[in-house]
């Protein structure tokens, strides 16, 4: 039972980072597409994933 929990995590967090790389690379379109530099592309995403923390 004990290694299923940990087969759980492992796919659990295999699945969050490629979402946050999904979340990444799309915000990053949307920014290009909008004319917006990488910079404030960056520090927006950083910026939110500091609000959703607290």
């Amino acid at each position: 039972m004990f290694i299923f929990w940990i087969l759980i995590f492992i796919l659990s967090l295999a699945l969050l980072v490629k979402s946050a790389d999904w979340f990444v690379e799309s915000s990053e379109k949307i920014g290009l597409a909008l004319k917006i530099s990488h910079f404030i592309i960056g520090v927006t995403i950083v910026l939110l994933a500091l609000l959703f923390l607290s």
